[in-house]
């Protein structure tokens, strides 16, 4: 079984993609997991997409896989167009911030970075504690995908 780091729901009550990169992060998964995303019949789910990679290490990602996310993103440019994308970064907030600032160009998608869920939660409209309740069950699901 390969350990799957990066753990992801479309949620229709909350109108809200979720994912959560936990663990050691490689770009593979990062590709993977965007077109598991892209090909979920219920994405989106409505304009909020909320990605937490607080306890992620994501050394493997260098520039030019910088580059590919983000081509990546800008080839689903209609299916992304009109969603606010909230990252909280670990300590890798200036790949994120290259990521957000030079590599995707989709007309209508807003880009942020905030360093908690709090903030994340408030610019894009959610209840945290109805986040921190997903994000909890995305957790315990990547640790088990990791020990299993």
């Amino acid at each position: 079984m390969v350990a799957v780091t990066i753990v992801s729901r479309c949620d229709i009550d909350l109108g809200c993609t979720f994912a959560l990169w936990h663990g050691d992060v490689t770009p593979q998964e990062s590709r993977d997991n965007l077109a598991r995303v892209l090909a979920d019949p219920n994405f989106p789910p409505g304009p909020r997409w909320l990605v937490d990679m607080s306890t992620a290490h994501t050394d493997l990602f260098d520039l030019d896989e910088m580059r590919a996310l983000g081509e990546r993103m800008n080839a689903a440019a209609a299916q992304l167009e009109g969603i606010r994308l909230a990252a909280i970064p670990n300590d890798s907030w200036d790949k994120a911030r290259h990521v957000f600032d030079e590599e995707i160009e989709v007309p209508g998608l807003v880009a942020m970075q905030f360093a908690g869920i709090g903030t994340a939660c408030a610019w894009l409209g959610l209840q945290p504690s109805a986040a921190l309740a997903v994000l909890s069950q995305l957790r315990d699901e990547a640790r088990a995908n990791q020990t299993g």
